[in-house]
């Protein structure tokens, strides 16, 4: 007798309704709308708060202080920043007014802050110029030895001129001076220091010759100086004793040259009073 095959019974889910779908379609649709709508509100709402805020007199910058400015007056430092006493505080971009300032050749560093309510305060540091150094084209050095701006008529014509040293001399982040840029630099800080006997006001020339070493024109008859490099304080020393002793000879009215490139074998060139002529004399 025959087996009977088993049936499988296999039971359908009634389908949903369409129109459930379409309502549960429809909740979403007016959630979604609801959410953004809330969105596009509350950005209305901060634009046309910030709108407020920022056209706001009450944020009006009365009053804005400078300060660290010499070479610059405070009307200049406040046209280059664009900042005057009818700007919205709070509506100055910190960040991009600090760059305009250090666009201005005559700034290495500036700050800016807001003063709530109503006022805003600059610092700034000016360059420093220490001299001028012909490239080609003549530039203006700092006292920190940047290149910040090109030399023009209307600068100051009384600063030492440098002759001799290249682009490549010039201090590059991570990159150590010279030696003949090194050189300059030295010279000019001895010639800071509380009486010294080559004070840079005193240096009208440096001339740099790669193998020889630094050559000064110095004082009002540009009388020359030879250096050479390295031991520079010990060589400044043996000047002032030099001139000291000059200055106790009779017969000699001042010196043309004095070569300290070896302070073994020190030649003086001298200008006697009763003569034209000049004399070499080893010190």
């Amino acid at each position: 007798m025959g087996h009977r095959q088993a049936r499988n019974h296999y039971y359908k889910k009634n389908p949903q309704p369409r129109s459930t779908k379409w309502v549960r379609y429809g909740a979403f649709g007016i959630k979604a709308a609801a959410g953004i709508g809330m969105l596009l509100l509350i950005s209305y709402t901060f634009i046309l708060a910030h709108d407020v805020i920022t056209q706001s007199d009450f944020f009006r910058a009365k009053n804005i202080s400078v300060q660290g400015n010499y070479r610059l007056s405070d009307s200049e430092i406040l046209r280059q920043a664009q900042v005057n006493t009818e700007s919205n505080i709070l509506s100055v971009n910190l960040q991009v007014t600090r760059k305009r300032l250090l666009a201005h050749p005559w700034i290495a560093e500036a700050e800016i802050r807001r003063e709530l309510p109503d006022a805003m305060a600059i610092k700034i540091t000016e360059h420093k110029s220490l001299a001028i150094v012909d490239l080609g084209r003549k530039f203006i050095v700092s006292t920190r030895g940047e290149i910040f701006k090109t030399w023009s008529p209307m600068d100051d014509d009384t600063l030492p001129v440098i002759n001799g040293l290249e682009f490549f001399d010039f201090d590059e982040p991570g990159k150590p001076r010279s030696l003949p840029f090194g050189a300059v630099m030295e010279v000019f800080q001895l010639g800071s220091k509380l009486n010294s006997i080559l004070p840079t006001r005193f240096i009208n020339r440096v001339f740099v010759d790669r193998e020889i070493g630094i050559t000064i024109c110095a004082f009002e008859k540009n009388q020359t100086i030879k250096l050479g490099f390295h031991d520079y304080p010990e060589k400044y020393e043996r000047l002032e004793e030099i001139l000291i002793q000059m200055k106790n000879l009779k017969d000699i009215k001042d010196f043309d040259s004095i070569d300290l490139n070896s302070l073994e074998r020190i030649v003086v060139s001298p200008i006697r009073i009763k003569s034209s002529a000049k004399d070499n004399k080893e010190v």
